[in-house]
């Protein structure tokens, strides 16, 4: 089984809480997922980055069919949305990231996979594969330190 996994994050360092998110998509709806949002986003003239930021009044209505839109991919079972909730107030970079707060928000990062994908989504003795894909983000890292990370356990 191969699943590809979307995941950004929200309020990273301005906000006291910040978002780990990230939905799973079984391979084999990917083509499907793709065509019904490009559909959707075309019927309601979406054509730039959704963004909450971006909510107005004038765009009230079109998000508000965009959640509905996603929550009934979640529920028809082809997607699934997971989050962490990180509280930035609490969180001790230099016993969590050894003083390093990129190290430290990629063990976020795989704490998010490993619990709520991870351990959800693999079953013993069935071959699963997971496509990450990422938000872009400057990072002092290389994408190779996040996999070293998340490949320990």
């Amino acid at each position: 089984m191969i699943y590809h996994i979307y995941c950004d994050e929200s309020r990273q360092s301005k906000d006291r809480f910040m978002v780990l998110g990230g939905i799973i998509i079984p391979a084999e709806h990917i083509d499907q997922i793709n065509k019904t949002m490009q559909q959707f986003r075309h019927e309601q003239k979406m054509f730039s980055e959704l963004k909450w930021t971006k909510v107005t009044n004038q765009k009230l209505a079109e998000y508000k069919r965009f959640v509905e839109y996603f929550f009934a991919l979640n529920n028809s079972d082809k997607l699934h949305f997971h989050s962490i909730l990180v509280d930035n107030h609490r969180i001790d970079y230099k016993k969590f990231g050894k003083g390093d707060k990129e190290v430290g928000f990629y063990k976020l990062y795989y704490q998010l996979l490993l619990h709520c994908f991870g351990r959800q989504y693999c079953r013993e003795g069935e071959d699963v594969r997971f496509l990450l894909y990422l938000d872009q983000r400057t990072s002092s890292y290389s994408l190779n330190t996040l996999k070293i990370i998340l490949n320990r356990e």
